[in-house]
């Protein structure tokens, strides 16, 4: 098993918890925790979250433009 795709794979966590952690970023809205997060869930290449990502990246975007940050 190449090295690499071993390492990826024992620090990508569930789909489950990262949606977890999706939806509490988004809730709270916080800026930093929603762009760590979702670096996170689009390295990770889950399908299956792929429309919580969507409205995560919303939610930034708004956030983002509220603050003018």
């Amino acid at each position: 098993m190449d090295r690499k795709f071993k390492e990826k794979q024992e620090t990508t966590k569930a789909p489950d918890v990262l949606v977890s952690q999706l939806k509490s970023a988004t809730r709270q809205k916080d800026k930093t925790a929603l762009a760590k997060i979702i670096i996170e869930c689009e390295e990770a290449g889950y399908p299956e979250i792929a429309n919580d990502l969507w409205k995560a990246r919303e939610t930034l975007h708004s956030i983002c433009g509220e603050y003018g940050g």
